[in-house]
């Protein structure tokens, strides 16, 4: 829905219905507003404005959990000494050694690094799987 002042209101009331509600900025919507301004064509820009803002956000959120996520996993192996190579090659290397037993880090830490390890694959997959769909 548009962005307003009664938005959260009336969002809140369409998800206790069990609607999934996203709230729009009205400059967002504006942009794909066609004719005059009427409740009809509000509604229309408002459906492909959602739509259009969706892909975008979906493909950010997942570009950036990949990217903090390797930035953790980074953070957590620098902080036994271990320093990271640039880039993704880099980083799987580093959680690679670790994972074979190559350090001085503890069960427990190196446990944690391969479920994040895990979830940063999946991750990046499922960013590759979506920019592919993008272009078909």
């Amino acid at each position: 829905m548009e962005g307003c002042c009664g938005c959260h209101y009336w969002g809140q009331l369409a998800e206790s219905f069990g609607h999934d509600v996203r709230i729009i900025n009205p400059k967002k919507v504006k942009g794909y507003l066609e004719g005059h301004k009427t409740d009809h064509n509000d509604a229309l820009a408002i459906a492909n404005s959602a739509i259009q803002i969706g892909i975008k956000y979906s493909r950010r959120f997942l570009s950036r959990s990949v990217v903090s996520l390797g930035q953790h996993i980074r953070g957590t192996i620098l902080g036994y000494g271990i320093a990271n190579p640039r880039g993704e090659k880099g980083l799987k290397a580093s959680v690679q050694a670790v994972l074979d037993g190559d350090t001085q880090i503890p069960e427990n830490v190196i446990a944690v690094l391969s479920l994040l390890w895990e979830q940063y694959k999946q991750l990046k997959s499922q960013l590759i799987s979506f920019e592919k769909e993008k272009m078909h």
